[in-house]
């Protein structure tokens, strides 16, 4: 859900933010639960979050809670986003645009540092099946291994037609030039990304690769 900033959130007190959003997605939702801030492992954390993503306060939904929690967690941080404790996401920016790319940015490192902490977590990660935005998005992925699939390409919310005819052009090139295909989404993610069309996360981040490479 996007929305205006509204009052009891950040931007009364920091006029620069002019939106803020709010998602339940999976894996930042797995953290919020967990009670635990995403540690900041990756550079492109370092350079949109400024550290860890932090966890804010757990607060009943219906009053200022919510909003108040959220201040007090971003005052002098300069993540973007919170996860609110048993709850979800929450971010912040001086565009609505902004606030949604900080979001599903949260969602792509949680996504990422779940992965690379598979160990402390028992070592395993489940990937499915869960929704965003209401839909099986990647509920999918266990019926086509069952069925036998090596590998499959996915997107975790429903995606824009034409920019994903072109990615997916962009992506077999890569493959059919000998890339391993992990490597070839890579490449077809920063060169989408490269687009003035396609520079925003919707178009270039919901792509992910499981299985053999």
């Amino acid at each position: 859900m996007t929305k205006r900033s509204s009052p009891g959130t950040r931007s009364e007190t920091l006029p620069e933010v002019g939106g803020v959003v709010h998602t339940h997605s999976t894996y930042a939702c797995a953290w919020a639960a967990r009670g635990e801030a995403v540690p900041c492992v990756l550079t492109a954390m370092a350079d949109e979050f400024g550290g860890e993503i932090p966890v804010g306060p757990f607060a009943l939904i219906g009053g200022d809670d919510i909003g108040r929690g959220i201040v007090e967690t971003l005052t002098g941080h300069r993540s973007p986003a919170v996860l609110m404790r048993s709850h979800g996401v929450f971010s912040v920016g001086p565009t609505a645009k902004a606030a949604v790319k900080a979001a599903v940015m949260c969602e792509d490192v949680a996504r990422t540092v779940a992965f690379a902490m598979a160990d402390e977590f028992g070592g395993e990660i489940p990937v499915g099946p869960f929704a965003i935005g209401g839909d099986d998005s990647i509920g999918l992925l266990p019926a086509l291994i069952q069925t036998g699939a090596r590998a499959a390409v996915v997107s975790l919310w429903p995606v824009d037609d034409a920019s994903t005819a072109v990615f997916m052009g962009k992506f077999y090139e890569h493959v059919k030039s000998g890339l391993p295909p992990a490597r070839a989404l890579a490449r077809a993610k920063q060169e989408l990304r490269a687009s003035p069309a396609h520079a925003h996360p919707f178009y270039w981040a919901p792509f992910v690769f499981f299985g053999a490479d």
